[in-house]
């Protein structure tokens, strides 16, 4: 979570989550997949679909998000050489907050 001019934002993980750009060019599945989605390629993949469950409890004034871990689909952004590659998670941490 981020605050930004008091109005809280939370970040949560994306199916492809990270843009790899040119330098990072990475052909992972088959051609004919590659083909009909060329970006792919530029992007780190998730093994398995990355999602939370939010739940809202309006009594308590709480949200709760499950937490959730996957692996990257081979190769990973360290077998690669991306700089900071330990910064790059394929993970949505679980968390309580308050709403009010």
């Amino acid at each position: 979570m981020k605050e930004i001019n008091d109005i809280p934002y939370i970040q949560i993980n994306s199916m492809a989550y990270k843009y790899l750009g040119s330098q990072y060019v990475c052909e992972r599945f088959p051609k004919h997949i590659e083909e009909a989605y060329p970006k792919v390629k530029l992007t780190f993949p998730y093994t398995d679909p990355l999602y939370t469950v939010l739940t809202l409890d309006p009594e308590t004034g709480t949200m709760h998000f499950e937490g959730r871990e996957t692996t990257f689909i081979s190769p990973t952004p360290k077998e690669i050489g991306v700089p900071d590659y330990d910064k790059i998670l394929s993970t949505i941490s679980e968390r309580s907050l308050k709403m009010y």
